[in-house]
């Protein structure tokens, strides 16, 4: 099932944040002054928003800046999702600063917007006592066509979190471990694999080679294609990235015009075998946030 409705935040507060840069190797310090990053920032989403919209996607962007002030609100897909099963849930995130994207007002928006009771969210925030984190679709990268879990273990992805939630939702779960060029773990699953309809785009030499047959083997029975990324493609945002469906059930893959730089041209041929792709100038977002056009994006099933 691919998501013809989304949720995408304006980064009205983006900033360097230190907390999860730790663990982020993505993420670069701007020698931009916060203000002019932001409106900087700002330009690239409502640019983006727009496309979309003329691309027939329907999108939900709550206003919430006066009330947050979370430096990563940007990244909506990180503390909630919808499932196609219309439940909600809310995620336990490594970041203090990023605890509070969890807005009561914004939650009662989404739930008005995906005719979701309150008997259907479901709050997995109790394990931040624990230091115990999973942090939604960053962590997770869903397969709903064949209900699998794919996940790459690290600190803002704990194996005891993810195996209770893939067990709630009835998800098979590959869970492998997944390393840079220098070693260091891949913070989130999303910025090493993405998920489509008929294909698969993931940085294999990303995963530790006890994993890869596994991985592999797992996608290649459900994917007519798999589309192997290099390293340092993967530094350029080319996994993540997030195939969509307009109001008119045509398929569009969305990815930042780094990502699409970064692409070889017979990768490129390969994706426009299945859909048509949009490029989003986000030059600002990807380097000071350390997230891409897919960590923009949350889906409303």
């Amino acid at each position: 099932m691919i998501a013809q409705k989304i949720c995408m935040v304006r980064p009205d507060h983006i900033r360097f944040n230190t907390e999860t840069a730790a663990s982020n190797v993505f993420q670069n310090q701007s020698l931009l002054n916060n203000n002019i990053l932001q409106q900087k920032a700002c330009a690239e989403f409502d640019k983006m928003l727009s496309d979309l919209r003329e691309r027939n996607i329907e999108i939900l962007t709550p206003d919430y800046s006066d009330q947050i002030t979370s430096p990563d609100a940007v990244f909506p897909n990180n503390w909630f999702c919808v499932m196609p099963n219309k439940e909600m849930h809310l995620f336990p995130m490594e970041s203090s600063l990023r605890r509070e994207e969890r807005n009561k007002k914004l939650i009662e928006e989404l739930k008005h917007a995906c005719q979701i009771s309150s008997e259907q969210v479901h709050d997995w925030t109790a394990y931040e006592k624990e230091n115990k984190f999973l942090e939604g679709t960053g962590s997770m990268v869903f397969d709903h066509f064949n209900k699998v879990c794919y996940a790459a273990l690290s600190t803002r992805c704990h194996p005891e979190v993810l195996q209770s939630f893939c067990d709630h939702i009835a998800y098979r779960l590959v869970s492998f471990e997944s390393r840079d060029k220098k070693g260091i773990a891949i913070y989130h699953s999303n910025v090493m694999m993405s998920i489509a309809e008929k294909y698969a785009v993931i940085c294999l030499d990303s995963l530790l080679e006890k994993n890869k047959k596994r991985v592999v083997t797992q996608l290649e029975n459900s994917k007519e294609t798999l589309i192997d990324c290099t390293l340092n493609q993967m530094l350029a945002f080319c996994c993540n990235i997030i195939q969509l469906q307009t109001k008119n059930n045509d398929p569009l893959l969305v990815m930042s015009s780094k990502a699409h730089k970064h692409f070889n041209p017979n990768q490129i041929k390969n994706i426009e075998r299945y859909t048509d792709i949009y490029t989003a100038s986000i030059d600002c977002i990807e380097h000071t946030g350390g997230g891409s056009a897919r960590c923009m994006i949350a889906e409303l099933f």
